[in-house]
């Protein structure tokens, strides 16, 4: 059986990473590889992850070798080119300004140092989310209500910015950090290149073009960053606005110089073309974001968002809107439309006391009516009674031969009597002198009978007789 090898000491370990860290060094930048994970930085962190890199370095994480469960995130600058120290000093001067704003829509900047092998570092905490850039990739586009929340806390964290005398210059969706969570926290990230008015050490030349190209101002467009200021940042701003609510970028061509051309001599396409339902205030707040000349923007970024914002939540209160109405053709339209016509309050028509009278006058005749044919029937019922009852006729004698034959049978309807239940009897009048006497007071069943045996006795024999001479002959 061989030896088994040699196994390494702590010491030994801590020498071959200097080692490491050294041949890095040694080796030309374009060859160099990235930090390999588990060096420890400073004695203090211990790479993790390698998370991505960008222009100006990479960035790990890291978790702290005496507190195991606090986790960093690690920017480590790229070798810097033989006899420049303009990438250490902005490197620098990042660490510096965020951790003097300390402003809760700003990254946090916990220490700065070098490397073993003389790269800068720097430290800050680790944000779990996802950055605007690769949010509009995914989705395409945003609407109000989602880009307002993140417009307000970028523009808190410029304002912060601005008033430390401080310009960002390098805004765009990629520096705008989405943190995951309930809160919905943004924060701003990179400020590798800002640029600190008034001040006497100048990093950057006057004709030296800083910036990414698409989200660039005119005067940072032609190099002269003596005007840059904080108008600079809210025209970057505004082209952010631009492509969340459209999706596109407001100035884009195929090269370079073409988006430099269109951001100083071009206006961008119109919004409300390219955005259906864009509130109508929107607009005309980001034309004034994108002006050419500095003079013509916001002079705050919390104006400037405090006008959008207006436009959005005037948008949300506005009622709907009323169709247009049709005018008619005035050669063939005899009167107005009926919707152009104003809508007034109904009067009571005229005509409904007049109606109400003659409904009370037909209902008064009616009434009579009936009380009148009431009356008529009670006078018809007492002359039946009085049919009904027998009546004295004087003696008469006829001429006439007696007819033998036997007369048809009598009715009801040829002696006008009818079937009804007898009426009482009215009181017997008082016997005046030159009168009749009285007739005899019979049975009325049987005299109606009598009288009409007699009445066919007439008939057969020829001769008239009436009600008063049968009467007698009883």
């Amino acid at each position: 059986m061989g030896k088994s090898p040699p196994t390494s000491t702590p010491t030994e370990d801590a020498g071959s990473i200097v080692d490491l860290l050294k041949a890095v060094a040694q080796t030309p930048e374009a060859t160099r590889p990235r930090l390999p994970v588990g060096v420890v930085l400073h004695d203090t962190h211990r790479l993790v992850r390698f998370i991505g890199e960008g222009g100006m370095g990479a960035v790990y994480e890291a978790v702290h070798v005496r507190l195991s469960k606090r986790r960093f995130a690690i920017k480590i600058l790229k070798a810097m080119q033989t006899g420049s120290t303009t990438p250490y000093a902005r490197f620098k001067r990042e660490a510096e300004i965020a951790t003097s704003l300390g402003h809760p829509n700003i990254v946090d900047v916990l220490d700065f140092y070098e490397t073993e092998d003389g790269r800068p570092c720097m430290v800050m905490e680790l944000l779990q989310g996802e950055d605007l850039e690769s949010l509009l990739h995914r989705v395409g586009r945003l609407e109000a209500p989602q880009l307002l929340p993140i417009l307000k806390q970028v523009g808190a964290a410029l304002q912060a910015v601005h008033d430390r005398s401080v310009v960002h210059r390098d805004l765009k969706p990629a520096n705008i950090f989405l943190v995951t969570g309930d809160r919905g926290q943004v924060k701003l990230l990179d400020f590798g290149i800002s640029k600190i008015r008034d001040e006497d050490t100048v990093l950057t030349s006057n004709v030296a073009m800083i910036g990414t190209p698409q989200y660039m101002s005119p005067e940072q467009s032609i190099g002269q960053s003596a005007d840059v200021d904080h108008t600079t940042d809210i025209f970057a701003l505004g082209i952010i606005c631009y492509q969340a609510l459209s999706g596109r970028l407001p100035f884009d061509a195929p090269t370079i110089p073409g988006v430099l051309y269109k951001i100083c001599h071009e206006e961008p396409p119109s919004l409300s073309e390219l955005v259906e339902a864009l509130p109508p205030g929107v607009a005309p707040v980001l034309a004034l974001a994108l002006a050419k000349e500095r003079s013509k923007r916001f002079s705050r970024v919390d104006a400037f968002v405090a006008a959008l914002e207006r436009a959005f939540n005037e948008a949300a209160t506005l009622p709907p809107p009323v169709p247009p109405v049709l005018t008619p053709d005035p050669e063939h339209a005899a009167a107005p439309a009926l919707e152009t016509l104003p809508q007034l309050p109904l009067a009571p028509p005229r005509w409904r006391p007049w109606l109400a009278g003659a409904l009370i006058v037909a209902a008064l005749t009616g009434l009579g009516l009936w009380l009148q044919q009431r009356s008529q029937r009670a006078g018809q019922s007492g002359r039946v009674d009085a049919a009904v009852r027998p009546a004295v006729t004087p003696p008469q004698t006829h001429d006439a031969a007696v007819d033998h034959r036997p007369p048809p049978a009598a009715t009801d309807a040829d002696i006008g009597v009818k079937t009804a239940p007898p009426a009482p009897r009215r009181p017997q009048r008082t016997r005046r002198p030159g009168r009749d006497e009285p007739l005899p007071q019979l049975d009325g069943g049987a005299t109606r009978k009598r009288i009409y045996d007699k009445l066919d006795d007439s008939r057969r024999d020829r001769q008239p007789a009436s009600k008063k001479k049968i009467y007698d002959n009883l």
